[in-house]
């Protein structure tokens, strides 16, 4: 090492960059503080540079290639910035590569990159990808040394560095395959770099934020499958088991999960996205490990941050989601979100919401396996009855709710999508019924799962408990529960909506089925139905509800007609559900028997 005041061609990592053609040139500015710490003899970079990076000159030279790449300079803007624009592989119907004109795999873009690669090489008489390699392994040690000892302006130089190099690389590399597994060989020196950039303070510090997500950026071009069709996916696969591996150094994922930086989470997000797309084997892979759980869940619990944002983050994350609901491997999710502390897990509550968002606007996907919902709504329905009953507060109870109802609603959809394909498809036989995708979740829920009994009895036990927990509010009825607990408004609006999807659910699945009819009316479920077609200004909607399911009891039911004419009419509903007089004609005569009662 000496004293020097060196050039751009003495620079290891200047030369390789300033011997594009001029239409693409980066000049290099250095600026050094005290003695030069360039290995000239080496042209290798061992530290850090201050680096200012711009192009020059919009003529375009006579050697320039001409199928299809667009000029430098009209994507100067999208190189240099972030912006939002992110490049995770080089596909049609993805993010484009930054910087890049990627209108096909197979098209005249790529041949720009090509050209740009082979002139680097021939410049320096050097294989590029090995160099790059080298300079990101002094870059990585350089980031290690400077976490006790660094100064302002030589962190500064680091980032620089590494940002424009980390720009050059994932623009190379997008949606080339050969590039990949050129530069697969230093990814494990991106990685380290990407564990010092992130350690401690570095992580929360703003000046790191661009150089966090366009190292992730590369990262992703780096290492995800060009398109699932093509065979070579050794290198997402490696590299994600390394991740998932345990090693604190080598899970760089959780740590860019921690960000608070919207930009890096993008990043982060696509990066998973591609490497689950379309791999079934990846997303079991993720689900084996307690460090694939952990960032699911971290993803998970982070989903209404990321709706409220409206920066296309949580739109990104959902799809990760349903790609396992795709593979049918969200049962398995679900278990595996499950924590000791809680009767359902707010990672389990937000899975929920997206499994209820898919299945509401794709129903043609495998129903079947949502039969362990049958499960979780045993589970969930008796700790609420349990709850319930207590005397004391329970700070669960609010969580439990929200959880019902989802599983509730899910439940009907899948039940209305059950019955939808039925009546298209005009099924009568058993045997036809057996190959209706979701059957068996609808079978389920009315016979039982083999494991629990059907559903029935403790869906009517709960809305029993809820009657008595939250009664209706009618204030034109004669009779007044003084005695009715006060429900706080934070609890008294989950409560009605769970009374009413309950009910929703009797309804979808008493139609058409008088075996579920006669399980309501021995488990009691008649008369609660049936007052349930009061007016409840608290719950405006359960009447509704409660109305198509006394319709279905009844229908076809002869034993529930006659149970229901057996009962002495309390009042006439009005047209506004109010409760009014019964007529003297409609009163039962006291002689008269039950069965001339109309």
């Amino acid at each position: 090492m000496r004293d020097c005041r060196c050039t751009k061609e003495r620079v290891g990592l200047g030369a390789l960059i300033w011997c594009v053609p001029e239409y693409w040139q980066l000049e290099i500015y250095s600026r050094f503080r005290g003695p030069c710490v360039i290995d000239c003899t080496q042209n290798l970079l061992v530290s850090p540079l201050h680096l200012q990076l711009f192009t020059h000159g919009h003529r375009q030279p006579s050697s320039w290639p001409s199928a299809g790449c667009q000029p430098y300079h009209r994507l100067r803007k999208r190189t240099d910035s972030f912006g939002g624009e992110l490049g995770p592989i080089c596909r049609p119907e993805l993010e484009p590569a930054v910087g890049l004109a990627c209108s096909s795999l197979k098209g005249g873009p790529n041949l720009g990159r090509e050209w740009i690669v082979e002139e680097l090489q021939e410049q320096t008489g050097q294989r590029l990808w090995s160099q790059l390699g080298l300079v990101w392994e002094r870059l990585a040690k350089a980031a290690a040394a400077k976490l006790v000892d660094v100064q302002d302006s030589e962190e500064q130089d680091l980032i620089n560095l590494s940002l424009a190099l980390a720009k050059l690389e994932r623009n190379l590399l997008a949606g080339i395959e050969e590039y990949q597994r050129a530069a697969s060989g230093h990814e494990e020196a991106i990685r380290s770099l990407l564990f010092h950039i992130t350690t401690f303070s570095r992580i929360e510090d703003e000046k790191y934020h661009t150089l966090h997500a366009v190292m992730t950026q590369l990262l992703s071009n780096l290492i995800s499958p060009i398109h699932p069709s093509f065979p070579e996916t050794g290198t997402a696969d490696e590299k994600l088991a390394i991740y998932l591996s345990g090693n604190r150094e080598d899970d760089v994922i959780a740590r860019l999960l921690d960000s608070k930086d919207p930009k890096t989470n993008s990043a982060t997000i696509h990066l998973l996205n591609n490497l689950t797309r379309q791999s079934r084997h990846r997303c079991e892979l993720i689900l084996s490990s307690p460090a694939g759980i952990s960032w699911l869940s971290r993803l998970l619990d982070r989903l209404e941050i990321f709706h409220d944002a409206s920066d296309g983050r949580f739109e990104l994350s959902t799809q990760i989601f349903t790609t396992f609901i795709d593979f049918s491997l969200h049962p398995r999710l679900f278990g595996a979100l499950a924590s000791v502390d809680e009767v359902i897990s707010p990672s389990q509550t937000s899975l929920l919401k997206v499994l209820d968002a898919y299945i509401q606007r794709n129903s043609d996907i495998d129903l079947n396996a949502n039969l362990f919902l049958i499960q979780v709504l045993h589970l969930l329905s008796a700790y609420c009855v349990i709850a319930t009953r207590s005397a004391q507060d329970d700070p669960r109870l609010p969580k439990v709710l929200e959880g019902l109802h989802l599983v509730c609603e899910i439940l009907c959809a899948i039940g209305l999508a059950v019955q939808a394909r039925i009546d298209e498809k005009g099924i009568r036989t058993s045997a036809e019924l057996k190959q209706v995708p979701g059957v068996v979740v609808v079978k389920g829920l009315k016979l039982g799962d083999g494991e629990r009994p059907s559903l029935i009895r403790p869906v009517i036990d709960l809305l029993k408990e809820l009657e008595v927990f939250q009664p209706r509010t009618n204030p034109r009825l004669a009779r007044a529960d003084a005695t009715a607990p006060i429900i706080p408004p934070d609890q008294a609006r989950p409560i009605a909506q769970l009374k009413r999807v309950l009910v929703e659910l009797l309804g979808v699945l008493t139609f058409g089925d008088t075996d579920v009819g006669d399980q309501v009316r021995e488990a009691g479920g008649v008369q609660l139905v049936l007052g349930m077609t009061e007016m409840d200004e608290g719950n405006p909607y359960l009447r509704e509800h409660a109305l198509l399911v006394v319709r279905n009891l009844m229908l076809g039911n002869p034993t529930n007609q006659a149970l229901i004419g057996q009962m002495d009419p309390v009042g006439v509903l009005g047209q506004n559900g109010e409760l009014l007089a019964v007529p003297e004609r409609m009163k039962r005569s006291p002689g008269a028997s039950s069965g001339d009662a109309s």
